[in-house]
């Protein structure tokens, strides 16, 4: 999947209200990280709430830099 599809596919996450934004851009790289899907959904759960509640880029941000760690 190239970075295009895995945007496209965590902002249809997000739409749908699966998962907040930054829950979404972790899922969306869940095949590159080594953590089970269920964990990585905790993980991005401490990035919702005020973050994802602003409907802007920083729950997106939060998402993205936390694979990273």
């Amino acid at each position: 999947m190239n970075i295009e599809e895995r945007a496209a596919q965590a902002a249809a996450w997000k739409a749908a209200g699966q998962c907040s934004c930054a829950q979404a851009v972790m899922k969306a790289f869940e095949d590159k990280i080594p953590v089970d899907a269920d964990t990585l959904m905790k993980l991005g759960a401490g990035h919702a709430g005020h973050q994802g509640q602003a409907g802007r880029e920083r729950g997106l941000c939060a998402g993205r830099t936390v694979p990273l760690l």
